[in-house]
């Protein structure tokens, strides 16, 4: 039984949340939409608007601690927040990747696969012909 008096039965989710932010090619996050589908009780869906406040925010270094900030505490859900700041190294590796395409020149090629290296199996400068 949750805080609420709400029973979840077994095998039955007590948290089914999703997270879309749209992020613009600069890295700004544009919006941000915030979808709680199962929750313990229905006083969790009073923060969703909290999120609101992330947009215009770049994504790049110091951007946990802006999340942490901004929706930390009492003033977000540490469930959602967990969810965006997985979010924003794979937002990064997607930008960077941007840049791997054959058109691209070799050295701005090199300078994003060094970016990358290490963030993934596929860019693992340890294998052969990693990262493209």
């Amino acid at each position: 039984m949750t805080y609420s008096g709400k029973t979840i039965g077994e095998g039955e989710a007590m948290h089914r949340l999703r997270v879309e932010l749209l992020v613009s090619v600069d890295l700004i996050i544009e919006s941000v939409d915030v979808e709680m589908i199962e929750i313990p009780g229905d006083a969790c869906r009073q923060i969703r608007e909290a999120y609101q406040a992330l947009r215009g925010t770049l994504i790049s270094k110091g951007f946990s601690r802006i999340v942490r900030e901004r929706l930390g505490g009492v003033s977000g859900c540490v469930h959602l927040n967990n969810l965006i700041l997985q979010m924003a190294p794979v937002i990064m590796q997607a930008h960077y990747a941007r840049f791997l395409k054959p058109q691209h020149p070799l050295e701005t090629r090199a300078k994003f696969i060094a970016t990358l290296d290490g963030s993934c199996h596929i860019f693992d400068s340890r294998k052969a012909g990693s990262g493209g």
